[in-house]
């Protein structure tokens, strides 16, 4: 299936254009959602294309499609660097058959073209591989999942959670459910010149004997040894997750460190190399909000850096001038998460505290790390805040404790934002302290499950 829009747009910016230098140590440079079907919630966060451009999508906003889409179906688009700042260019609105609801960070391969996923949609409801032609900019669908027809013959993933990593004209990436007998999740790979994607690895049902893992919402890490690196939200022999390593072709696929519990649960996001070791980050843990761990590729170390306290729910890692720079759904001196620094001696600074409402961010993307702008600055987008608050843009996500049941949830509302933050030092802070979560049964699965609080 194919789907294609052709665009008007300003000219794009020139090849290696250098970011404008914001004026203050922390800016936002973009707020989302100033109308239904303006993009919001930009949970997939930005990439910087080869042009100077940055791209992202949103989970929502746009075409309205339900049930084929959850609220709405999501859109593409870009930040173009100008004189003042940046402009927003909406890119495409998805519709739901040619995909829906993107969680993950896009990716640029050596030809030009911008891929990224969506967690649902596509011919068959089950998310898709998008391209981004370059040029025209037209968006086209690469892979359908395939259809989910129970457990008994389900070999391929459903609903990727997460972005692709590139490896030549292969791209890697992970699926939340499908593949096996018990649907657990998959590891693919997609081929960019036949547009045709494998399963490598399905994970398989967790016991103590077999501690396979469930489903991951890790971006794939290609380390220098030509193996690629992963986490499991759920599974191992305890069932809080584990690290794994395999060859791109799945073979020699090894556990490299299963979690108890007490040194973190449910790890996600982007694991980076980092002055030799592996660095993650775990959304919770005996006790605590969520833990920065590292791992020798070898696996034959593992320690826990640094333990939030609670209801943090740490998001991602940047390596950056020698540190690691890195974010949290919740915490900081406001409730509504934070931007923190780490390094070598561990122990965390807290860069600046998010504050919501029209002039501040609320809950940094779940699905993408910080990136590095190289000009002494970050940029990132948040779930929630901005100056806009679109129908159906209060969002409630429930977090597991690691228990059979989620402890917690809490809620985001406004569009969004997109924002810049300095490396050299860190902004003001306002020193005011609330509480935003609240306890709640929540069936285990997906950790951040999210419904409609408050459809305006």
């Amino acid at each position: 299936m194919l789907a294609v829009l052709a665009l008007t747009l300003a000219a794009p910016a020139r090849a290696g254009t250098a970011p404008p230098v914001p004026s203050g140590s922390y800016t936002i440079v973009s707020d989302f959602g100033s109308s239904s079907s303006d993009g919001f919630v930009p949970q997939g966060g930005l990439m910087r294309a080869r042009d100077g451009t940055l791209w992202g999508t949103t989970e929502v906003g746009g075409n309205s499609n339900y049930p084929d889409c959850f609220i709405s179906c999501g859109t593409v688009y870009r930040l173009v660097p100008n004189a003042s700042g940046y402009q927003r260019q909406a890119i495409y609105e998805f519709s739901g058959p040619d995909g829906a609801n993107p969680f993950g960070q896009l990716v640029q391969t050596a030809d030009g073209k911008i891929y990224g996923t969506t967690s649902q949609g596509g011919a068959n409801g089950t998310g898709e591989i998008f391209a981004i032609l370059p040029g025209t900019l037209s968006v086209q669908v690469a892979y359908s999942f395939p259809a989910f027809v129970g457990p008994a013959n389900q070999t391929g993933g459903v609903s990727p959670y997460t972005g692709v990593v590139v490896s030549g004209s292969t791209l890697f990436g992970t699926t939340i459910g499908g593949g096996g007998r018990i649907p657990l999740g998959t590891v693919y790979a997609f081929n960019e010149l036949t547009q045709t994607a494998t399963t490598v690895h399905w994970f398989n049902a967790v016991s103590a004997a077999n501690p396979a893992g469930e489903g991951s919402e890790s971006t794939l890490l290609a380390g220098n040894d030509g193996r690629l690196y992963g986490t499991t939200v759920y599974g191992g022999a305890s069932g809080y997750g584990e690290i794994f390593a395999m060859n791109p072709d799945g073979s020699n696929f090894s556990i490299l460190h299963t979690f108890s519990g007490m040194d973190g649960n449910s790890p996600r996001g982007h694991l980076v190399l980092f002055d030799g070791w592996i660095y993650g980050v775990t959304g919770g843990g005996a006790g605590t909000g969520g833990t920065i761990f590292r791992i020798s590729p070898d696996s034959s170390q593992f320690q826990v850096v640094y333990s939030f306290a609670k209801e943090t729910n740490p998001v991602s890692l940047t390596p950056v001038a020698g540190f690691l720079f890195g974010t949290t759904f919740m915490g900081g001196r406001s409730g509504q998460g934070m931007v923190f620094r780490t390094g070598r001696a561990g122990g965390i600074r807290l860069w600046h505290s998010f504050l919501g409402g029209p002039n501040d961010g609320d809950a940094p993307s779940l699905e993408s790390p910080l990136i590095d702008l190289g000009n002494g600055y970050l940029a990132g987008t948040t779930s929630g805040g901005g100056s806009y608050s679109p129908p159906q843009s209060t969002l409630e996500y429930g977090f597991s404790c690691g228990t059979t049941v989620a402890c917690y949830y809490v809620t985001v509302s406004g569009g969004g934002t997109a924002f810049e933050i300095a490396t050299s030092a860190p902004s003001p802070e306002v020193p005011l302290v609330r509480n935003r979560t609240q306890p709640r049964p929540w069936q285990a699965g997906h950790p951040a499950h999210i419904t409609i609080l408050n459809a305006r």
